[in-house]
């Protein structure tokens, strides 16, 4: 193994989880067109996020490679990652008043 580093992918998979959390809102009731439209529009005005999300695709081809040489603690690490997105994504998806 060569042992790659994991930077790539969490800031893949930050990114997404953000992307995930600021489109929930939108898609809640279904996805259409004008959902697309309006998911692009909230991209491309928050300038924060289209940033993020621009330097996670950067180098989004290194990924697969990282994930390959995936170590136990790297995997951890990921996970960690993602249980600390967690709440905000629950958030996201729960209706209102419940």
């Amino acid at each position: 193994m060569e042992n790659l580093a994991i930077k790539e992918t969490k800031e893949v998979l930050v990114a997404v989880n953000k992307l995930v959390v600021k489109l929930a809102p939108i898609v809640m009731d279904g996805l259409t067109v004008s959902d697309v439209i309006a998911a692009f529009n909230a991209i491309n005005s928050d300038p924060v996020a289209k940033a993020e999300l621009e330097a996670a695709l950067a180098d989004i081809k290194a990924v697969p490679a990282e994930i390959k040489d995936l170590s136990l603690s790297e995997g951890l690490e990921l996970g960690m990652l993602q249980l600390q997105a967690l709440p905000a994504l629950i958030a996201a998806f729960k209706k209102p008043g419940v």
